[in-house]
């Protein structure tokens, strides 16, 4: 969805059907799809939207998240450490002016990596 009342473009990932009763893979992929639109995107739909894999963000997007939305990372395709991530982490180009707000995650133990104790 275009916004055309401001210079903005804004994308809405539930025109994508991104919902907290979707499917954990569709989450992905269709958050997924709105990032690579670039610009603005916001999630504002309260509820938990669990995840399965990382999402990769490009250049010059932002991602907003509104009040009582939660990303909740899920075990369906085995463990993983980022919900989101910069694409150059894949293409080691990196991308620049990234802005993430107002994100909330649940780790919910599927986190990857393991922490060193000493």
């Amino acid at each position: 969805m275009v916004d055309t009342q401001s210079k903005m473009d804004f994308t809405h990932p539930a025109d994508f059907v991104f919902s907290p009763n979707g499917f954990v893979i569709d989450n992905v992929k269709v958050l997924q799809k709105a990032v690579y639109m670039g610009d603005t995107i916001g999630v504002s739909r309260s509820g938990t939207y669990k995840m399965t894999a990382t999402v990769y963000m490009g250049s010059n997007t932002k991602l907003e998240f509104g009040i009582n939305v939660f990303i909740e990372e899920v075990n369906e395709l085995g463990t993983y450490s980022h919900v989101i991530s910069n694409k150059g982490e894949v293409t080691r180009i990196h991308d620049e002016y990234i802005f993430i707000s107002g994100l909330n995650i649940k780790v919910n133990g599927v986190d990857v990596r393991a922490l060193n104790k000493a």
